[in-house]
């Protein structure tokens, strides 16, 4: 699948089609899993609107979120794209990912995990749910005025952020060279999924080593065909 340059939505400003886009945080250099979420500055500089982008490896109809105008202008988005952790696509290629298999029960699940946060309310802080958010560039500011968050990209991480002490204490197993206890459980909790539910997680993710695909390959169920196959794929195409 190829990349669109944010230079290819600016050579025609007037245009009205949807801008598309992927979640690719796991590719960039920061190389972190997990939800993207962007401020962009309301209009005549007003209050910003928040555009977040969900850890899944469907397309998102960005434009739908925020004008097509105003995201294109938006230093924030111009930053994320060049950053890498947003990937834009064709709406050609957006329309076919939605029609892979298991792009419903993706979408299903984006949609429970948005119900979710949307009850828990501002009652449920950071520090209950145990959601580290980290600066999306990497750098940290002690004294912006603003501790949260609110007019920063940051990446949510809602799958790495099991504390390693935690894990040890609860009985979990040292990691083995190039894996993480904190993969190790991630694992643990699709091997309890189901197969289709399993690959989009997977695919989700996006990048890989190939000790964690090797661990994939071995801890998965083996009745998890479809996921079994892309796995299986991935590592010959890697070697």
């Amino acid at each position: 699948m190829k990349f669109l340059p944010i230079s290819y939505f600016d050579k025609n400003p007037k245009s009205t089609k949807p801008v598309w886009g992927i979640n690719t945080a796991s590719e960039s250099e920061l190389g972190v899993v997990g939800e993207i979420l962007l401020a962009i500055p309301g209009p005549n500089g007003g209050t910003p609107d928040r555009l977040l982008i969900p850890q899944t490896w469907l397309p998102q109809e960005l434009s739908r979120v925020i004008g097509r105008k105003r995201l294109l202008e938006s230093v924030e988005f111009r930053g994320a794209v060049d950053k890498n952790l947003i990937g834009l696509i064709s709406q050609e290629d957006a329309e076919r990912l939605l029609r892979q298999p298991g792009a419903s029960e993706e979408q299903a699940k984006i949609r429970a995990r948005s119900l979710q946060i949307r009850q828990a309310g501002a009652a449920r802080t950071l520090a209950d749910s145990k959601t580290e958010v980290s600066r999306a560039d990497g750098v940290v500011e002690e004294d912006d005025g603003d501790s949260s968050g609110r007019n920063k990209t940051v990446i949510i991480d809602h799958n790495e952020n099991t504390n390693v002490a935690e894990a040890a204490a609860a009985g979990v197993e040292e990691a083995e060279p190039g894996i993480s206890v904190q993969f190790k459980m991630w694992v643990d909790r699709l091997c309890m999924s189901k197969d289709v539910l399993a690959k989009n997680d997977i695919k989700s993710r996006r990048k890989f080593s190939s000790p964690e695909l090797r661990y994939l390959q071995r801890s998965l169920p083996r009745n998890f065909t479809q996921t079994l196959t892309m796995v299986n794929s991935t590592l010959s195409k890697m070697s």
